[in-house]
């Protein structure tokens, strides 16, 4: 009998893997980007199109005077690779992040690059 509790606690430890993420989750998208090297590229593909994007937003609200929204020094050019290096750390500090819909992967990178490149004060 305790032979049989000791096979069905591994098999069930086997069958749910620790820290899985649900899928559409941005837990799960940096679990994959882990996992699959064509998951990894399109992932920093689409994190640097969007840093892209946001880094235009932030110089229009600088052309207006308007609050930027980080300030990156202007002669540093990111890669995808860093930019999800930096919402990586940025999300494993805090579970609500890596629970969040991959739908506010934009929120989490303007937030994450504020935290590393804070605009003076």
């Amino acid at each position: 009998m305790k032979r049989l509790f000791i096979i069905v606690v591994l098999l069930l430890g086997l069958a749910t893997p620790a820290g899985a993420y649900e899928k559409g989750t941005l837990g799960y998208m940096i679990e994959m980007h882990a996992k699959e090297v064509q998951y990894e590229s399109w992932l920093e593909e689409r994190l640097f199109s969007m840093q892209d994007g946001i880094g235009w937003a932030n110089a229009v609200n600088e052309t207006k005077g308007y609050p930027l929204l980080y300030c990156q020094p202007r002669q540093m050019v990111l890669k995808g690779e860093q930019i999800f290096d930096i919402m990586k750390r940025y999300a494993e500090t805090r579970k609500d992040v890596m629970t969040a819909s991959s739908a506010a992967l934009g929120l989490y990178i303007i937030r994450s690059l504020s935290e590393v490149f804070p605009c003076p004060k």
